[in-house]
């Protein structure tokens, strides 16, 4: 994502429905949590501590419980461009 202000890809976060509870943890290449979020309005701006974040390869994990109760996990990776 390229969060420049455009109002295009400026922000990531989950997107989907049947998702009862969710929590998207964003990880840098170092493995420190970044950002945290909680709810499918929820969205990550690029920044840490008030700050952009540099260019590079972003780990996130998303664990959510779905409206019949079944949990589940994903991983993967958001590049950021600036």
């Amino acid at each position: 994502f390229i969060p420049d202000g455009n109002g295009t890809n400026d922000l990531f976060g989950a997107y989907g429905g049947n998702i009862k509870e969710m929590e998207l943890k964003i990880f840098n290449r170092w493995g420190e949590l970044i950002k945290t979020l909680t709810s499918l309005s929820d969205f990550w701006d690029g920044t840490y501590e008030g700050l952009p974040c540099p260019d590079g390869a972003y780990t996130w994990k998303l664990n959510y419980l779905d409206k019949q109760e079944r949990k589940y996990t994903l991983t993967g990776h958001v590049i950021l461009i600036r």
